[in-house]
């Protein structure tokens, strides 16, 4: 369970088991969504990176999740996502 605050409460995102592809999508793109335009720290984007590195490899949803990876960069920066994606990797 990713949970992500902004200025107008807590979103719950349910991304671990999530297997159809649609709901999926729609979650992924609701992460990219939140990062532009609430308040979306680098503790938030802790909190969901984890399972948007584990969908890039998704042949349905790879774009999305590209795209939210994205959105995230903007909203903090490309080197702390860059960093804290290959931390993710080597574990």
């Amino acid at each position: 369970m990713v949970l992500i605050g902004n200025g107008c409460g807590i979103v719950q995102l349910i991304l671990i088991g999530c297997c159809v592809f649609q709901v999926l999508k729609v979650k992924v793109d609701l992460i990219g969504h939140l990062a532009l335009n609430s308040v979306f720290t680098k503790r938030s984007v802790d909190y969901c990176l984890a399972d948007l590195v584990d969908k890039v490899g998704d042949s349905k949803n790879s774009l999305a999740v590209q795209e939210a990876l994205s959105c995230l960069a903007e909203c903090t920066s490309l080197d702390y996502i860059a960093v804290q994606v290959s931390l993710l990797l080597h574990e």
